[in-house]
């Protein structure tokens, strides 16, 4: 009886490893992922302006497309900008910003003794989450 090359249960080992763990991997993050905003208008926002009463109408569609949008994706934020002939119609962050005055106080360390060239005093970090509002 011949012996099956060593190289060739390792491969299909390897292949049956990847079509089940993929599956299973699936399941276990759908299954544990909970939604930033399950309700739509639970969106925090953040406007720049009011829109003229000119495109107040479309503006209020956009904005709950955008929504809609923003808590079907399960994105953290998202921000808007519609211009027309040059001007600003409506600009909105929605979800959650970078508040970079809350990380004045953070210092991120590589090695515990030697901070991260990025995070030196000139050049902060982008590290803290905060609600838009």
């Amino acid at each position: 009886m011949r012996r099956i090359p060593a190289w060739l249960v390792l491969m299909l080992a390897t292949v049956g490893l990847l079509l089940v763990a993929i599956p299973e991997l699936w399941v276990l993050v759908s299954l544990t992922n909970t939604p930033l905003y399950p309700n739509p208008e639970a969106v925090p926002s953040v406007a720049k302006s009011t829109p003229s009463p000119q495109w107040a109408g479309v503006v209020e569609k956009t904005r709950q497309i955008v929504r809609a949008g923003v808590a079907e994706q399960n994105l953290p934020g998202l921000s808007v900008a519609i211009g027309i002939d040059g001007d600003i119609v409506w600009a909105e962050g929605l979800g959650l910003r970078i508040s970079r005055a809350a990380c004045r106080s953070h210092r991120i360390t590589g090695s515990g003794s030697e901070p991260l060239p990025q995070c030196s005093p000139r050049r902060r970090p982008a590290c803290c989450w905060r609600t838009a509002g």
